[in-house]
């Protein structure tokens, strides 16, 4: 039988000293990344919670105020010079819209508050769709209708 030197022994004694410390540290950073991708995970549920919750809430603002437009007695009765003022004053009550447009079924713009019929730059950007200035029934100084709708 062969006998092991001294620096045999003390390599061997160091290898098992020192591999259980290795195999206690990758298995405590294993665990330390688990537990903090776990942390992570649970805070972007939370993220993704609000989120949903806050887009439901601006969801549901705006469904009840298209609710409110869409039962308007001035729609009802086709009063459009007085449902544009109340179209125009929810509007302003909803800070992520830019515009109410008003369309029939069948696609064709009744009524729309982002482009009033006084501004040069409808006319330059819509030569052939634009209607007329002298046509356009007047709801109020910049916007109006159709003349079909008069």
């Amino acid at each position: 039988m062969k006998k092991f030197s001294v620096r045999a022994h003390l390599i061997i004694l160091v290898m098992a000293a020192v591999l259980p410390v290795v195999v206690f540290s990758g298995w405590l950073a294993l665990s330390v990344s688990d537990e903090r991708r776990g942390a992570v995970e649970r805070e972007l549920q939370d993220t993704a919670r609000g989120l949903a919750a806050a887009v439901d809430r601006e969801l549901n603002n705006t469904v009840g105020t298209l609710k409110i437009l869409a039962t308007s007695r001035n729609l009802e009765r086709g009063d459009f010079p007085l449902f544009y003022e109340d179209a125009r004053r929810r509007l302003q009550t909803q800070r992520n819209w830019m515009a109410v447009t008003l369309a029939e079924p069948d696609g064709r713009r009744v009524l729309n508050t982002l482009v009033p019929y006084d501004d040069p730059t409808y006319y330059a950007l819509r030569p052939k769709l634009a209607i007329a200035r002298d046509s356009v029934v007047q709801l109020s100084d910049r916007a109006g209708l159709h003349p079909a709708l008069s």
